[in-house]
C-alpha cells in the first residue's frame, strides 16, 4: 500500500522533527504585544520563512498566490534574495516519508534540518517580505491568497534555538512590518426600475 499524507502532515513532521520541542523556547500566538515601542528580538536573532506542500507535484500551485498567477516577476526580482525563504514538501522517494527542502525561487537543496543556520537578520527580513508580498495577490483575491500560505516564520537566536514561530500575520504585527492590503470591494449592479401610476 501507498503512503498517504496530506501538507499539514508535512508541516506536523517539520515541527516535531526539524523544530523540536526542546529547541521551541516560545512560541507566538499573535497576541504578543512587545512593550513601550521594544521589540522582543536582538540583533543576533535571525529569522527564515517555510512554506509547506504536500508533495513535489503540489509545488506547482505556488504561482497561484502571485499576480495573475505569475511568480516570474517575483522569482527574477528575489532568486538572489531567497536564502532564508524554503518550500519544504513530503517525499517517499526511499519507502518511508521524509521532507525535502528547496528555496523558493532559486531552486536549491537543503536538509530541512539546516534550515535553522539559513535565517536572516530582521531588517533584511522585513525588506525582503515587503518585497515578496508586493508582488503577491491581495488577501481575499483568491482561495489560495489567505494569511495561511506563508507557512511558518521562525526566530532563531544565538544559541541556534528556534524561540518563536508564527504565521506571516503574526510576523506583521510582532515584526511591525507594513499591514497586507485589502481588497478593493467590487461593486454590486444595482438595477433600480420607477414605477409611475
Amino acid at each position: 500500500m501507498a503512503l498517504q499524507w496530506w501538507e499539514k502532515t508535512v508541516e506536523y513532521y517539520f515541527i516535531r522533527n526539524i523544530i523540536k520541542d526542546d529547541t521551541l523556547a516560545m512560541p507566538l500566538d499573535g497576541k504578543l504585544e512587545s512593550k513601550a515601542g521594544d521589540t522582543i528580538f536582538s540583533e543576533e536573532d535571525t529569522f527564515f520563512l517555510v512554506e509547506f506542500k504536500k508533495d513535489k507535484t503540489s509545488l506547482a500551485s505556488e504561482k497561484n498566490k502571485f499576480k495573475d498567477n505569475n511568480m516570474d516577476n517575483a522569482k527574477n526580482a528575489l532568486y538572489l534574495k531567497d536564502t532564508h525563504h524554503f518550500l519544504v514538501y513530503g517525499t517517499d522517494e526511499q519507502k518511508a516519508f521524509d521532507l525535502k527542502a528547496k528555496t523558493y525561487f532559486s531552486d536549491q537543496f537543503f536538509p530541512p534540518e539546516s534550515l535553522l543556520e539559513k535565517g536572516i537578520s530582521e531588517n533584511e527580513f522585513k525588506s525582503y517580505i515587503d518585497e515578496l508580498s508586493s508582488y503577491k495577490k491581495i488577501e481575499n483575491d483568491s482561495e489560495d491568497a489567505s494569511s495561511g500560505s506563508f507557512g511558518l516564520v521562525a526566530c532563531v537566536g544565538k544559541n541556534k534555538k528556534v524561540f518563536a514561530c508564527m504565521n506571516i500575520e503574526e510576523a506583521r504585527i510582532t515584526l511591525r512590518l507594513a499591514p497586507q492590503p485589502t481588497p478593493t470591494p467590487t461593486k454590486k449592479q444595482t438595477i433600480t426600475r420607477k414605477f409611475g401610476i
